[in-house]
């Protein structure tokens, strides 16, 4: 299952909050990755869920047609992290 946090950074000495939050997940192989979702936490829990059955369905070897055209509508740059 995603995991939908928000990450924190040093800014002149200063503790702050990403104005993003992030999805993070375990991959087909196992692997623990951490991809920048939206400013809007139910956006992002609802790229969690889109990411969690992409993840599911290639464990299995097969891609259902409706997983793969909600993948496409993500930005390139996620598409070439994830496909």
């Amino acid at each position: 299952m995603a995991s939908i946090i928000r990450c924190y950074y040093t800014k002149n000495k200063r503790r702050q909050r990403t104005k993003h939050y992030y999805v993070q997940f375990k991959d087909h192989h196992g692997i623990w990755r951490r991809v920048p979702a939206y400013t809007d936490r139910r956006a992002s829990e609802e790229l969690g869920r889109l990411l969690d059955r992409l993840v599911a369905e290639r464990a299995v070897g097969n891609i259902a047609s409706d997983t793969l055209a909600a993948a496409m509508r993500l930005s390139p740059k996620l598409q070439s992290k994830l496909i």
